[in-house]
This record gives structure tokens, sequence and C-alpha cells, in this order.
């Protein structure tokens, strides 16, 4: 049936079949296949498609490696809002893959993915601000990482006490409660 979809022409299916085969879940694995089904994706505007088209070219899987075309569906990704091709878009700003290193775009990138969750991002705008003082850092200011109860704000994530905390705990409710 998502076979069918794919070929029909739907784009989220067409991402689905692709990481199918990029993963060989259910179908022999196939890198190549799984690149022409992301393609026809991100053509039509998926940007996970898109994001993990980025990734084919920027790793060689699937495709040869093309640091430019990697640049291209990374950055159509990020600019849909996707948060994980917006944070390793900023990493490319920053490392200067398929594009002139630009330490403004990489926190701008990096901003918009912490503001998503993406907690590398955050981290990276940290490092940002402690490698570079003069790096104008005005824009990032107002953004906070909380902790996944929202108790207080947090400056580094200590992923033991996390653990521990969560281990102890237990929360009242369901599955359908908005905090679960």
């Amino acid at each position: 049936k998502l076979l069918e979809k794919a070929e029909s022409g739907d784009a989220s299916s067409q991402q689905l079949v692709g990481n199918c085969y990029f993963k060989g879940d259910g179908v022999s694995k196939d890198e190549k296949v799984a690149v022409k089904w992301f393609r026809k994706s991100a053509e039509q505007g998926n940007s996970k498609a898109q994001a993990d088209l980025g990734a084919c070219y920027y790793s060689g899987k699937g495709l040869s490696v093309d640091e430019g075309e990697g640049f291209k569906w990374t950055a159509k990704a990020a600019e849909q809002g996707h948060p994980a091709a917006q944070c390793n878009l900023g990493f490319k700003y920053l490392e200067g893959k398929g594009v002139q290193v630009d330490q403004k775009e990489a926190l701008k990138w990096f901003k918009k993915a912490s503001e998503q969750g993406i907690t590398q991002a955050y981290s990276m705008l940290e490092a940002l601000k402690k490698a570079n003082p003069k790096l104008d850092m005005s824009d990032a200011q107002a953004f906070s990482v909380r902790n996944p109860f929202m108790v207080k704000d947090v400056g580094e994530i200590n992923y033991d006490d996390v653990r521990r905390f969560a281990a102890s705990t237990s929360l009242n409710g369901s599955d359908k409660d908005q905090n679960a």
C-alpha cells in the first residue's frame, strides 16, 4: 500500500519508501534506490526528503559526494523549518561545506534549530559564544533551554541526572495528556 501511494506520486509516501530502502526496513537495503525516492519527494517540496537527500550528497551514500548539492537540499529543508536540517545548515556554514564559512549565518541557523528543541544547536550557540566573544549574539540572547518538566532554565544538560530523575519519577495522567 505504501509503495502504491509512492508510485502514484504521494510525496510523504515517497520519502518513507526511501527510508525503507535506505535502512533495509522490509526491503533489501539499496541506497541508490533510496536516493531515487528521496529525490522524487524532495522535488515536490517534502522537507524530510530534502534533508535526507542533502545528507546523502554530503555522505556519498547512494550517489557521489557533492557538497554543493548537499548544501542546496539541506538549505531547502531548513528554510521550510526542518529542525535537524537547520542545525546541519549551521554546521555547514561553520565548516564551509558547500558554502563559504559564515559564522553569522551559522548562528542564525543554530538559533532556529535550538528554538525547535535541537539541543546540539543550543550547545553550538554556547560554543560560538565562548569561542568568539565579538560575535553578535544579541538575537540569540532570548533563547534558553528548558528541562522537559519546565521547572527551571538549565545551562547544560547532565544526561545522567536526567536519567536518574526519570527513573525515580512517575507522572500522573495518560498518553493522551499534553505533558506526557
